[in-house]
């Protein structure tokens, strides 16, 4: 007697959604998502967006890779000459200020390639408010 008392109204709420299931027009069933312009759109976005999500992959790959290997120059000093072109720099007062200042270009690089990446995912939000 209990548990008739605990699965009636579950009973009961499950037989009312069936009913208004069976109250459904049969037409939109058999077009359903094709029917809708809605998907069609989101389709276009879709193939807008993938392009754009690969340059800006590659874009953040390529910003981040070459800015940490700036900033990550002074580490170079200790380990010997350093070679820039066809020209071989000995001194280790000159490979340190060549360093520092290839750390101030890695630092700044790094901020314009956060820059880069906040208008990049501005450019992602106007597409998406012109599909919405």
């Amino acid at each position: 007697m209990f548990l008739g008392n605990l699965y009636y109204p579950i009973f009961y709420k499950l037989k009312s959604i069936s009913i208004i299931m069976k109250k459904r027009k049969k037409s939109s069933n058999i077009f359903g998502v094709f029917a809708k312009g809605k998907s069609y759109l989101n389709m276009i976005y879709m193939l807008l967006l993938f392009p754009l999500g690969i340059i800006s992959f590659v874009v953040l790959v390529t910003l981040l890779a070459i800015s940490l290997a700036f900033i990550a120059s002074p580490i170079l000093v200790f380990f010997g000459p350093i070679n820039i072109g066809s020209m071989v720099i000995t001194s280790l007062t000159l490979r340190v200020l060549i360093s520092l200042i290839f750390l101030v270009v890695g630092i700044f690089l790094l901020l314009a390639s956060l820059y880069v990446f906040n208008g990049i995912s501005w450019l992602i939000k106007q597409i998406l408010k012109l599909f919405d």
